[in-house]
């Protein structure tokens, strides 16, 4: 019997062995049973259930969002489809782990380790009988020290990286055109708790430029403002400026002493 419904009857000895055929039976569990009839009565096996497995929907990268940047480490979620019992996780062509998955749900894949530059992360949607692929890209940012600020001055982003990780993406403001944020390498010399209503927001961080005689004070800083509206442009005297609720955030992360770069 397939889920309740006599799908054939055979006359049997006992001990032996029958063959029903093959049944076409619908995507989607089912259960099988036998009646075993004999002269004193009838007996009924235990129910087994049986699985008819379509091709699994491909899986698709959440975090980090592809086309991003990332640190060396990330972790990762994906989005699974039907018909799906495990993904299959490979970074650059090499094999990371499988995992088991919920169809059609949000699930983690783990910690990843990336390549410098572009990376490929291919997810393959398993189940008992089938399989699919997916690709997505996704970009290492280029940080000279495993903790460290990097300010690109080509997109207006600020990029807070902690132990290979990269935590945080912050909009910015940079220097105008005849007051231009300097490239070049920093570390943050000291921390500042300021007024609200000053140029430089609630917090600054001080920025020492390296040298060939070593770490120098400058005046450029790392702060807040008050003129949010001009972050995403070239509107200060060379400084980084941050959204207020941004500086807030990022200020008590960072250690006096916090390499930074600024470049093109």
């Amino acid at each position: 019997m397939i889920d309740g419904r006599a799908v054939g009857v055979r006359p049997a000895l006992p001990g032996q062995r029958l063959d029903f055929g093959t049944f076409g039976l619908p995507i989607g569990p089912h259960t099988a049973a036998a009646l075993l009839r004999s002269r004193t009565g009838v007996i009924r096996s235990a129910s087994l259930p049986i699985r008819i497995w379509a091709q699994p929907f491909a899986a698709s990268l959440v975090t980090p969002a592809p086309g991003s940047y990332v640190g060396r480490y990330v972790n990762a979620t994906v989005r699974t489809g039907l018909h799906t019992t495990a993904v299959q996780v490979y970074v650059n062509g090499r094999f990371v782990r499988t995992v088991a998955v919920r169809e059609n749900s949000l699930q983690s894949i783990g910690s990843l380790t990336l390549d410098a530059g572009v990376n490929t992360i291919q997810l393959v949607a398993t189940n008992p009988s089938s399989y699919t692929r997916s690709s997505f890209t996704i970009t290492r940012l280029d940080y000279p020290w495993p903790t460290c600020i990097i300010i690109d001055k080509s997109d207006f982003k600020l990029y807070w990286v902690r132990d290979g990780v990269l935590v945080k993406t912050y909009p910015i403001a940079i220097g105008k055109a005849g007051t231009p944020t300097p490239v070049g390498i920093w570390k943050v010399g000291m921390k500042h708790i300021t007024s609200w209503g000053s140029v430089y927001g609630p917090r600054k961080l001080r920025l020492y430029r390296k040298t060939a005689s070593g770490f120098v004070y400058t005046a450029y800083a790392i702060h807040g403002t008050n003129q949010e509206w001009v972050i995403g442009t070239m509107a200060s005297h060379g400084c980084i400026r941050m959204y207020n609720r941004d500086v807030l955030e990022l200020y008590p992360q960072v250690a006096i002493g916090t390499m930074v770069q600024t470049r093109q």
